[in-house]
């Protein structure tokens, strides 16, 4: 009987850490995508999107060759679409913030500010230790839609987004500048 007791307390004792570490790990998260820019592995998001964009890239300048095209699709994704993205999520978390929200669960997503005709969030999930904020719309009542997903992983005690998965449709090419 004692040592059903002992097991209930133990269980129960793991129960809270697991739920402290959560809570833990969503106020790191708060933190982290309050300066986001400073927590951002801008090589492994590059690469992530280099990843993504570069079979889907439309080549309409023949003369390149492919390392040329490679080298360009890489310093295009460096220079703009992987700043422009990152700042994307900083003004989307600064507007849920801004109206006193927090992230919601990609099961029950609440809107930042409802009313609007597009309506946007952010909503969290946990994927193999890998935290994911989904991007989130529901354009005039057609349902919510993952926009994009910010991956982020834990590196010495906090969070980094290390990775941004665009939810590109089938068959659609990339533009990439120069190329």
């Amino acid at each position: 009987m004692f040592s059903r007791y002992l097991v209930a307390i133990a269980l129960l004792t793991y129960s809270c850490v697991s739920l402290a570490l959560d809570a833990d790990s969503i106020g790191k998260l708060y933190s982290v995508s309050d300066n986001i820019e400073k927590a951002t592995n801008y090589e492994s998001v590059v690469e992530s999107l280099y990843q993504q964009i570069r079979p889907r890239a439309n080549i309409t300048n023949k003369s390149l060759s492919q390392k040329q095209v490679d080298i360009k699709v890489r310093q295009y994704i460096t220079d703009k679409y992987a700043p422009a993205l990152v700042m994307n999520y900083q003004h989307i978390y600064s507007q849920l913030r801004g109206n006193g929200g927090e992230f919601s669960d990609c099961g029950n997503v609440t809107p930042i500010k409802s009313g609007e005709d597009v309506l946007k969030a952010l909503c969290l999930s946990d994927n193999n230790g890998h935290i994911k904020v989904s991007y989130m719309t529901n354009g005039y009542s057609q349902g919510w839609k993952t926009s994009a997903i910010f991956v982020f992983n834990a590196v010495n005690n906090a969070f980094q987004l290390s990775a941004i998965e665009l939810q590109l449709k089938d068959g659609v090419k990339a533009y990439v500048e120069g190329i």
